[in-house]
């Protein structure tokens, strides 16, 4: 009987440590309603309104047009890199002066 006791005590204890933790890490900081509705915790990006401006990388030209989980793979948001090449190669290996290059991409990419 002694297991038992044991057993149900481990499970609502395991339960309560699962369903306080969340998903996204201990740092964000954004109100679940921003992405999240009551009636799902599916992520509907056609109806959010999470402002990326809120971050510390605001989304410009063709950034706003990606799928959120083409950058974000994980669900800890903030392990994305802000600079450009955490996502892009830098094919002339760092033989330019990063503002120029960062300025092509920008104006005449539209990135």
């Amino acid at each position: 009987m002694q297991s038992l006791s044991n057993i149900i005590a481990l499970f609502f204890l395991s339960s309560y440590l699962l369903l306080g933790q969340s998903p996204h890490g201990d740092n964000l900081r954004i109100d679940c309603a921003k992405c999240h509705s009551p009636e799902s915790w599916n992520f509907d990006q056609k109806n959010n309104n999470f402002n990326h401006d809120s971050t510390d990388f605001s989304l410009h030209g063709q950034h706003k047009q990606l799928d959120c989980k083409s950058c974000h793979s994980s669900l800890k948001f903030d392990a994305v890199g802000s600079d450009c090449k955490s996502c892009h190669t830098d094919i002339h290996q760092t033989t330019v002066g990063k503002m120029i290059v960062e300025d092509v991409i920008i104006q005449i990419l539209g990135w």
